[in-house]
Parts: C-alpha cells; structure tokens; sequence
C-alpha cells in the first residue's frame, strides 16, 4: 500500500531510491535461535528480492536497478544487540512471530551469539541484508 501511494504521488518521469532490509538479514541471530529453541522457529520474515520487485511492479513504479549488500555492524554483545533491537520496536512478540523464548533460552542464545559470533576486533558480528533500489514512474 505505501508504494501505491509512493507511485500516485510521483510525478511522470519521477523517481525515488530505497534501501531496504530483507529476508536473511541477521543469518548469526537466526542459527543461534535454531541451535538454542528448536522448537520455537522464529516466523517474523521480511520480504525477499523478488517480492519487493513485484509489489513496486503492482504500485506502477519501474525498478530501473537494484542492489545487494550485506553490510556487517559490530555490537559490544549480543545482549547490547538485542537491547539495539527492542529499542527500535523490533521484538518477538508480534502477531505471527511464533513462540517467545523463555529466559533460559534467551540467557544461552545470548552466550551462544557471543561465543560463536565473537569479532576480532572485541564484541559480536552482525550481518545485514539491505536490498537498494533505484525506481521512477515512466513519462507518459
């Protein structure tokens, strides 16, 4: 719905770029939850490549180029990530995202993240997956 509205406000020739984030982002964050829980598959998905192509495709807009990157961040912990997370709203307990890991749980992902993810450089790796996109309305 908002690239509708994107597609009706843009003028003919128009164009916008976008960055933003899809599936597969946090690949560390996602191993250690399987590893940790399970039974408790996290259900919060983003949508892939091809799926934000169409819905441009579907708001009218022409996707005149796209672009990959996953860039890496560096966090003092994983606690201090998650804690990054929440801050931002993102959380687990969202409509569909599954079953909450229990404190337990939680505690040994947190020490998992932080052994099998440690950086060199002192804290824990994060990836991101950022998918960048060039988009315009075609001149009629």
């Amino acid at each position: 719905e908002t690239l509708r509205r994107l597609g009706r406000l843009l003028e003919p020739g128009g164009g916008f770029h976008a960055a933003l984030m899809v599936d597969g982002i946090f690949p560390e964050l996602a191993a250690v939850r399987r590893q940790v829980a399970p039974l408790k598959p996290s259900r919060i998905c983003l949508p892939d490549v091809s799926e934000v192509v169409a819905a441009f495709a579907v708001a009218g807009l022409k996707v005149n180029e796209t672009f990959e990157e996953l860039p890496q961040a560096r966090y003092a912990s994983a606690a201090t990530f998650l804690k990054s997370l929440n801050a931002q709203g993102v959380t687990g307990s969202s409509a569909g995202a599954g079953a909450l890991l229990n404190r337990t749980e939680l505690a040994r992902l947190v020490a998992e993240y932080d052994r099998r993810f440690a950086s060199p450089a002192g804290g824990v790796v994060v990836t991101y997956r950022v998918l960048y996109v060039r988009a315009g309305k075609e001149s009629t």
